[in-house]
């Protein structure tokens, strides 16, 4: 049994239901509407998705940030050139791994690992050599061929405990003092 949410009724799937992509809850399929792709549409995604690949393996996992200029718009490239100049002399080793890659339109969303040894000045932190592994989410915005837009969330504070070598219970409580970079803890 399913529930079509444009019309609200319960049943078997019309056929304009059945052009919806499917979503399952816990007992039951619910249609969501959506307009199909078309094949060229599919192909358009494709590429905006190997764009990102390749911002990922030729850009930052092989250390080329002279490729931005191929990959995106002047001013993006000019950030992001300056932030991966100063995240790869924190972390030299500096690796990117893609663990999911969704496209929608002219946005991809990227899900990433992010790991590196900390080797250098990061945040006012003194190098620690210890090593961070954290996920990272970023949307990306795609535009004749060029990202135009990019938007993230880092798991900052997970990667200042590692690097602190700070206990598991820092959690939500816990702080980091920006001026030392000393990670606090702050009791009920």
């Amino acid at each position: 049994m399913h529930t079509d949410l444009r019309t609200g009724h319960a049943g078997r799937p019309t056929t304009q239901a059945r052009e919806h992509r499917w979503r399952l809850g816990s007992d039951q399929a619910v249609a969501v509407p959506c307009s199909p792709l078309k094949l060229a549409d599919r192909a358009l995604v494709t590429d905006r998705k190997q764009l990102v690949q390749r911002l990922v393996d030729d850009v930052i996992n092989a250390d080329r940030p002279d490729l931005l200029d191929d990959l995106a718009t002047t001013p993006v490239a000019r950030t992001l050139r300056r932030a991966f100049g100063q995240f790869r002399a924190a972390f030299p080793d500096w690796r990117q791994d893609i663990v999911e890659l969704v496209g929608e339109g002219p946005t991809v969303v990227a899900r990433f690992r992010c790991s590196g040894t900390h080797l250098g000045p990061w945040r006012g932190l003194a190098p620690t050599g210890r090593t961070m592994n954290i996920d990272e989410v970023y949307f990306f915005r795609i535009e004749d061929d060029r990202i135009t837009r990019v938007w993230g969330l880092e798991d900052t504070w997970t990667r200042y405990r590692q690097l602190h070598g700070a206990s598991d219970r820092l959690g939500e409580r816990g702080s980091v003092d920006r001026a030392t970079g000393a990670a606090r803890w702050q009791p009920r």
